[in-house]
């Protein structure tokens, strides 16, 4: 048995009442592709708004077991330092206003994921930095995917720089991720159901577009 606090025992509570924006969102681009919004549309409102629903609703995920001070404090963090360190995405990506939602559901999402993964060794001593590396692989393969590439540090591989990116923005949300309500980690596995479906429709969705 892993040492973690306890949770709901259905999906609908653990993701409730995040799945239910994300969901809304997602409704909504449906409804924009139904009434035959144009490509551009979608791209350019639609793929945003989906990342959007994502980070609000693991902003609400966070806020069920972390005050909301720390919450947004690290929403900020994840979502401003990501947009200022990498501002611009190539074009027929996501526009760059929709950046700061892709960083924000990556670093959150990345690490609710982390901690699912890893939760049989909840408590102990390398749980921690674990879960830093893991969340930091995660975030920086979403972002790459969502942004289409990251600048290069200059002399080290753009995996490895994107990798750095994400650790550096991991580390720096940290603090504000640490439970303040309870000794024992939290952890459910919303983050992560929320984090791979946001991925999972932005790629129906482009692969849609194409046609």
């Amino acid at each position: 048995m892993s040492a973690s606090a306890g949770e709901p025992s259905s999906l609908a509570a653990r993701l409730h009442p995040g799945g239910l924006v994300f969901c809304a969102g997602v409704g909504v681009v449906l409804g924009m592709m139904l009434a035959g919004v144009g490509r551009d549309g979608i791209r350019n409102v639609g793929i945003p708004l989906i990342w959007g629903s994502a980070a609000v609703a693991l902003v609400l995920e966070m806020g069920r077991h972390q005050p909301y001070q720390y919450v947004l404090t690290a929403a900020a963090i994840a979502g401003g330092a990501g947009t200022l360190l990498f501002p611009r995405t190539p074009t027929g990506m996501v526009p760059v206003y929709g950046a700061t939602a892709v960083w924000v559901t990556a670093v959150f999402g990345a690490r609710g994921t982390a901690r699912w993964i890893l939760q049989r060794w909840a408590g102990g001593g390398n749980f921690g930095l674990g879960v830093l590396a893991l969340s930091s692989a995660i975030t920086s393969g979403v972002v790459v995917a969502a942004l289409g590439g990251l600048p290069s540090i200059p002399g080290v591989p753009s995996p490895v720089s994107a990798w750095m990116a994400a650790a550096a923005i991991q580390v720096m949300a940290t603090p504000w991720f640490l439970e303040k309500r309870t000794l024992l980690p939290v952890i459910r596995p919303g983050p992560a159901v929320l984090l791979g479906s946001a991925v999972a429709v932005v790629v129906v969705v482009r692969i849609l577009l194409v046609r």
